[in-house]
C-alpha cells in the first residue's frame, strides 16, 4: 500500500513540475494572406506586410501566338491561328498597326493633361504635360484688375454640383473670357433659402459680344470645378436675383469622384466595348465600378479589353465598404466631352458579375444611357 502511494505521489510531483501555469500565447507577426508572395504560415497576427504580384493582363498560354510572358492574369485573348498577325489594333493608339489582325495588348497611348500632383487639376492618367495645370491661390481666389475694364454688369448666382447646392463664405466663383478673369466673388449665406449665393460683378472691355464661362473653387475639397453655363456679357446686365438666382451647374472632377484605394483583395472586368447612347466612348473617357456610392476601382478607357479593377474590403479602413463576396458591381461611365456621368449596364445578362477575389470576367459590351 505504501509503495502505491509513493508512486502516485511521484507522478503528481512530476506533472506539477512539467506543467505551465501561464496562459500566455506568443503572437507571431507576419503576412497571413495565403495569396501573398511573402505568406508566412507561422504568423498568427497580420502586420500589414503582405506583398502581392503586379497584375498584368494578357494571354498566359505559351502555345498561343500572342503569348505574353509578363502576363499574370489571362484575359481570354489567346489566339492560336498562325495566320493571325499580333499587334496593336486600336487606331487611337500611338503604335497602331493597320496590318495587325489580333490585339496583343501592346497598344501605347499618349494622354495629355496636367502631370503636377500639386495642381488642382492633376491628371493621374496623363503621360505628357499639356501645360493645363491650375493652382489654387493661397488663402484667396482668382485676382482681377478691374481698372483695366470700362464696363460692368451683375450676376446673382447659386452653384450646384451634381444637382446639389454648394458653397461657403470661403468658396468663390469667377467669370472668364478665354483665360482672362472678368470677375470674382466669395459666397454669401442667404438665410431664406439656407444656401449660399454669389453676387458677382462682371467686367468687359466692350459693351457686348464677349462670352463668359465660369469656375467654382471649393475650399473644403481644394478643387476647381468647370461650370457648364455660358453667358454673353452686356453692359449693365442684371442676371438673377437673391430669390431667383442664376443657376451655375457642374459635375465632380473625375479624378476625385472616381478615386479609390488599393486592396489586397481584387477582381478585374475586361471590357471589350462601351457605348454612350449608341456611340463608342473615346480614350478621354473613364469607366468605374461602384458599390452603392463608393468607388472601388476605375480605369481610363484604353481601347478593346480595357481592364477595370474592383477592390474588395480587406478589413483595413482604406477599403471600408468595398466589395464583398457575391456583391454585384455597379458600373459608371464618365463622358469627358460633356463632363457628364452615366450609369451603365452589361448587355449580356448571362454574364456572372458576382464579385470574388481574383475574379477575371470578360464583358463584350457595356451600355451607358
Amino acid at each position: 500500500m505504501m509503495k502505491i502511494l509513493f508512486i502516485i505521489l511521484a507522478i503528481s510531483i512530476s506533472f506539477m513540475a512539467c506543467s505551465d501555469d501561464s496562459n500566455t500565447i506568443t503572437e507571431i507577426p507576419g503576412c497571413t494572406n495565403p495569396e501573398a508572395l511573402n505568406f508566412d504560415e507561422n504568423a498568427t497576427v497580420d502586420d500589414g506586410s503582405c506583398e502581392f504580384a503586379q497584375v498584368i493582363t494578357g494571354c498566359t498560354d505559351p502555345d498561343a501566338i500572342n503569348y505574353n510572358p509578363d502576363a499574370t492574369v489571362d484575359d481570354g485573348s489567346c489566339n492560336y491561328d498562325q495566320n493571325e498577325i499580333p499587334g496593336c489594333t486600336d487606331p487611337q493608339a500611338d503604335n497602331y498597326n493597320p496590318e495587325a489582325t489580333i490585339n496583343n495588348g501592346s497598344c501605347i497611348y499618349t494622354i495629355p493633361g496636367c502631370t503636377d500632383p500639386d495642381a488642382i487639376n492633376y491628371n493621374l492618367a496623363a503621360t505628357i504635360d499639356d501645360g493645363s495645370c491650375e493652382y489654387a491661390p493661397a488663402n484667396s481666389c482668382w485676382d482681377i484688375d478691374i481698372a483695366q475694364f470700362e464696363y460692368n454688369g451683375s450676376i446673382t448666382a447659386r452653384v450646384e454640383i451634381d444637382g446639389l447646392p454648394v458653397g461657403s463664405e470661403e468658396d468663390c466663383i469667377a467669370a472668364f473670357v478665354g483665360g482672362e478673369v472678368r470677375g470674382m466673388v466669395h459666397g454669401m449665406y442667404f438665410p431664406p433659402d439656407d444656401n449660399y449665393l454669389f453676387s458677382l460683378t462682371v467686367y468687359g472691355s466692350s459693351s457686348s459680344g464677349d462670352v463668359m464661362t465660369f469656375k467654382y473653387y471649393s475650399v473644403e475639397n481644394d478643387e476647381v470645378y468647370d461650370l457648364n453655363e455660358e453667358v454673353e456679357f452686356l453692359v449693365n446686365m442684371l442676371e438673377g436675383d437673391p430669390l431667383n438666382p442664376f443657376i451655375l451647374t457642374g459635375s465632380p472632377n473625375v479624378e476625385s469622384y472616381f478615386s479609390w484605394n488599393q486592396s489586397s483583395l481584387q477582381a478585374f472586368y475586361f471590357i471589350q466595348a462601351v457605348t454612350i447612347d449608341g456611340t463608342d466612348i473615346t480614350t478621354d473617357d473613364w469607366i468605374a465600378v461602384f458599390k452603392n456610392d463608393v468607388c472601388t476601382g476605375a480605369r481610363q478607357w484604353s481601347g478593346e479589353y480595357t481592364d477595370v479593377p474592383s477592390m474588395g474590403d480587406d478589413g483595413l479602413d482604406l477599403t471600408d465598404n468595398y466589395m464583398l463576396l457575391g456583391d454585384i458591381p455597379q458600373f459608371k461611365v464618365y463622358d469627358s466631352s460633356e463632363n457628364k456621368y452615366y450609369d451603365a449596364y452589361v448587355e449580356d445578362g448571362s454574364i456572372n458579375l458576382e464579385w470574388s477575389n481574383l475574379k477575371s470576367e470578360n464583358i463584350s459590351l457595356l451600355i451607358a444611357e
